[in-house]
């Protein structure tokens, strides 16, 4: 079966203007701390 892994790091906190600074194709979720979350493909 496939199946996807998800890879989360905290990369700091959040600026008071609420945005944070991530590499292109990363998403950021969260509210005070911004977390990074990586999906990749398993066979």
């Amino acid at each position: 079966l496939d199946r996807w892994e998800i890879h989360y790091d905290i990369i700091g906190r959040v600026t008071n203007t609420g945005l944070a600074v991530v590499k292109e194709g990363e998403k950021v979720i969260g509210e005070e701390t911004a977390m990074v979350v990586e999906l990749s493909y398993c066979d």
